[in-house]
């Protein structure tokens, strides 16, 4: 057996509740020089049954040489299911050679506990009698509206109008994160955000929405808003801090780049912001576990490498905003501990 992944386990121990919901994150890293594609398997242990275990997004995962890629795996046991100590492990395989090249990840402790106790019946009369007051309200707002007028109620990614009762046809439930969009050129939009499920989905406006209904999943597992950012035609990066605080990079160039998440390091405590001056340049900002502002740059190559950032110093409370006038010009903004703003640039 050849050892070309490393697994580490966020915990040794997870918890499912009376949901019977739970999730841990690993880190697998491709310890070999050569670029390998791997799949990712959960192993069951003892009594645990395969059924209760998943990996979140893609089982089958491109690795780049010594690249390090998160993996979530999610808990769900169904109703009923015993209490008790069990245990599972996650499992990375060589696809080309999977008899030699594989490696057995940490033995992780899950605890189910017992299924919470049905309530109590509900009393249905008092939903009767908030609706009706709530019908009673809507109505005389539309029956008061102007005839001319449009109102818009927005309802995580859903709309609907006094003029037109239609909603929406976009089925995923968006995280409060905020959305994050960019324009390649005139008549072209691309919208990025983050799921419930922690992972980023996708749409695009070129004259029509693509896809027509719903979403395009990405996977990935993010803690809140992405960045993303254009310096062409046909081109676009997109950034976010995932589960483990570390930051993650994916780009569309005609063609999606990567098929997995690229690990850029670092530990931030929010979400990133990024500016292009030109093209085939890109400069990323967040603010660190350590409320130090840190930079890293992509010219051809990441700078001052894939893993590694700048330290900009400082303490701040906010995540930093950023903006480029033009070729060779950033300037940094972000709000201090004493709550004033402080201004950097790079000229």
């Amino acid at each position: 057996m050849n050892r070309i992944f490393a697994i580490t386990a966020a915990s040794e121990h997870v918890t499912v509740g009376g949901d019977g919901r739970g999730e841990i994150t690993f880190t697998v890293t491709n310890s070999s020089a050569r670029p390998l594609r791997g799949q990712l398997r959960v192993r069951p242990l003892g009594q645990t049954k395969g059924e209760w275990l998943s990996v979140a997004g893609e089982t089958e995962r491109a690795f780049s040489p010594n690249a390090t890629q998160q993996v979530v795996v999610k808990v769900a046991t169904p109703p009923g299911a015993p209490a008790g100590k069990y245990q599972f492990r996650l499992d990375a395989v060589s696809v080309i050679n999977p008899d030699d090249d594989f490696t057995e990840g940490p033995t992780v402790d899950l605890e189910v506990k017992p299924t919470e106790a049905p309530k109590k019946a509900f009393p249905w009369w008092i939903i009767a009698a908030a609706a009706g007051a709530v019908i009673l309200v809507v109505g005389l707002t539309w029956w008061l509206w102007p005839s001319s007028g449009t109102k818009v109620v927005y309802e995580d990614n859903t709309e609907t109008t006094p003029n037109d009762k239609t909603k929406l046809p976009e089925t995923v439930q968006v995280n409060r994160a905020a959305p994050a969009v960019a324009s390649w050129d005139k008549g072209r939009l691309d919208i990025f955000g983050v799921g419930l499920d922690k992972a980023m989905y996708h749409k695009a406006w070129a004259n029509a929405w693509y896809p027509s209904t719903g979403w395009e999943p990405h996977g990935g597992g993010f803690t809140g808003q992405l960045a993303v950012e254009s310096w062409g035609i046909n081109r676009l990066d997109i950034f976010g801090v995932g589960l483990d605080k570390a930051m993650y990079h994916k780009s569309f160039e005609n063609i999606w780049q990567q098929v997995a998440w690229e690990h850029l390091g670092g530990q931030f405590s929010s979400q990133p912001v990024v500016a292009s001056w030109g093209g085939r340049r890109l400069d990323i900002f967040g603010l660190g576990s350590d409320q130090v502002i840190w930079h890293k740059a992509w010219d051809n190559v990441w700078l001052p490498s894939q893993s590694a950032w700048e330290s900009l110093g400082g303490q701040f409370i906010s995540a930093p905003a950023v903006a480029s006038w033009g070729p060779g010009r950033l300037d940094i903004f972000s709000v201090g501990l004493n709550k004033a703003m402080y201004h950097k640039a790079w000229a």
